[in-house]
């Protein structure tokens, strides 16, 4: 009689593969470290530039005040900011907070514009910087500050009744300023402009309807002299019907002053 043994087999893992098991969770959790680690990074990284760039317009802002307090303020060379008793002021070179650091170059364009370049460079993980670049004039010295227009005298005359007349030009400022272009416009939508004649010099003739910008002969005004508007001629008679006029000279550093006549 032959007695069968009876082998109990139970289920398991074997040692290859726990460590097999062991192997890929170990690369799962390093996956999720990586990408949470690569995740804090951007943030952070991003989280840098933002504070720059808004570092980098704060210091043009800051810069856009001074001038409007004095244009005197705008001195060429690098500066940084700092605040004394509440209020911004400059310093030499550059300021820093932390891992930023702010230049801001001011350069001369002319005698009435400034170019400013505000650049923040800053430390960590992966340093940078970023910049931005604007330009001021000196509002107190834009050439139409200086332009005073009288219409108080102004008309319509003329043979028939085409000239718009009596208006005259005055420089108040301490430098010549030069008129460089005419904007005009007028209700009678049936005439056109067809001469332009500024101290008694024909700076400009041809057809051109209301809205036209006329680029006239240069005229330029000394400091202190007053000229007359001798004529802005059109095709039609220009008081039957009434018509309202808007005249605008434009300068020659592109500022503008306007008149509305009557």
């Amino acid at each position: 009689m032959h007695k069968e043994l009876l082998h109990n087999k139970k289920s398991g893992f074997t040692l290859v593969e726990i460590i097999l098991a062991i192997a890929l969770l170990s690369l799962a959790v390093s996956v999720i470290v990586t990408a949470f680690i690569n995740s804090g990074n951007a943030q952070e990284i991003s989280g840098l530039r933002s504070r720059a760039i808004m570092k980098t317009e704060e210091g043009l802002e800051v810069m856009h005040n001074l001038r409007d307090a004095s244009f005197a303020n705008l001195v060429d060379g690098a500066w940084g900011l700092t605040t004394v008793t509440n209020q911004w002021a400059t310093v030499a070179g550059s300021d820093t907070d932390g891992t930023f650091t702010r230049t801001i170059t001011v350069s001369s364009l002319n005698s009435t514009t400034k170019d400013l370049v505000s650049r923040v460079a800053y430390t960590g993980k992966n340093p940078g910087n970023v910049s931005l670049e604007s330009y001021l004039s000196n509002i107190t010295l834009l050439q139409s500050a200086s332009l005073v227009i009288n219409k108080s005298a102004g008309a319509i005359g003329g043979v028939g009744k085409t000239d718009l007349t009596g208006i005259t030009l005055q420089n108040t400022g301490p430098a010549s300023i030069t008129i460089d272009k005419v904007l005009l416009t007028w209700t009678n939508a049936s005439a056109s402009i067809t001469q332009t004649v500024i101290n008694t010099t024909t700076l400009w003739t041809g057809t051109q309807p209301s809205g036209s910008t006329l680029d006239i002969t240069n005229v330029a005004i000394a400091s202190g002299v007053t000229i007359p508007v001798t004529r802005f001629r059109f095709s039609v008679n220009m008081l039957v019907p009434a018509n309202t006029f808007n005249i605008t000279f434009i300068m020659l550093d592109g500022s503008t002053k306007s008149i509305a006549y009557p």
